[in-house]
């Protein structure tokens, strides 16, 4: 069998430096990703952790959306999918989560 031959002009192979290598010390390695909030983790947006404060401060749907500036409906929908993804039945449920988790700001 002939010998393969390479592209003329490729790159030689690389080889791994043997020994210690010396780095700039001013070049620091990326720190590691941080952990997940909770919030985050529960897969909350930031509106619905802004949403989320709210409830647990024991605001209606209506004072909901007049702070953030958005419809009842808005507010409530905001609500109804906070309820899901916690996995609770209430506000109630929902607002002590959120103050368990430290997610009321």
């Amino acid at each position: 069998m002939a010998p393969r031959c390479r592209w003329a002009g490729s790159p030689s192979p690389r080889v791994a430096p043997t020994g210690p290598v010396d780095l700039d010390p001013d070049v620091r390695p990326d720190p590691p990703p941080a952990a997940p909030s909770p919030a985050q983790q529960l897969g909350l947006t930031p509106r619905e952790q802004e949403v989320l404060a709210l409830v647990a401060d024991g605001r209606t749907n209506r004072q909901i959306a007049q702070t953030l500036f958005n419809s009842d409906k808005t507010a409530s929908v905001h609500v109804s999918r906070i309820l899901a993804k916690l996995g609770v039945a209430n506000r109630a449920e929902a607002g002590a989560v959120a103050h368990r988790l430290h997610l009321t700001g």
